[in-house]
């Protein structure tokens, strides 16, 4: 940590901030020191997983009602939510990294799920950010997608929690059209 550099200084502080049970301990003039003060009650991912999921659902259900009803407020109650998101990621990551799995092959595969919900989160939030700030409607053509993609991360939830090689491929027979017809949305050049 470059000392004379209050920009990474900000940062460490912010990113300890989103990180589940950590805190700066100590503060000097070229180095934090960071304390695990709340090691992760679980060692179950899944059970963080879930969590995850049913967040992601509540931010999905209340993006789509602040849209309609053009709930200006909305937008510190959304980034409340994402922050909680981001939180339970990075608990998430750090039992995974430090208990690991026991199918070793999934990892990776996790990591990677758990960048994407991230990511929606983000997204939601953003959603939020423009419409409240913009003075145009949502069109109904967004409001239809973003009810198509509550409806597939609904069944994406599903199929986690109760898998089943059926239930695979009908997920798969699912999100097919649905994800053409999303891709069609996209503005042409």
């Amino acid at each position: 940590y470059d000392p004379h550099d209050s920009f990474t200084g900000k940062k460490i502080e912010e990113y300890t901030m989103d990180l589940n049970g950590f805190t700066i301990l100590q503060k000097t003039k070229n180095q934090y020191t960071l304390k695990d003060v709340a090691p992760p009650q679980t060692k179950d991912v899944n059970e963080v997983l879930q969590r995850i999921f049913f967040l992601l659902r509540e931010m999905s259900e209340f993006t789509l009602t602040t849209l309609t009803t053009r709930n200006t407020q909305a937008y510190s109650a959304l980034s409340s939510m994402e922050i909680n998101l981001n939180r339970l990621a990075y608990l998430c990551l750090r039992i995974i990294n430090r208990n690991g799995l026991l199918e070793y092959h999934r990892n990776n595969s996790l990591y990677r799920i758990l960048t994407l919900f991230e990511e929606i989160g983000d997204h939601y939030r953003r959603i939020i950010k423009r419409a409240t700030n913009s003075p145009q409607r949502i069109g109904q053509d967004v409001l239809h997608s973003l009810q198509t993609i509550q409806t597939l991360f609904f069944n994406l939830q599903q199929l986690y929690l109760t898998y089943t090689e059926h239930q695979a491929h009908a997920f798969y027979a699912a999100y097919k059209p649905l994800g053409d017809a999303l891709l069609n949305l996209q503005p042409k050049n």
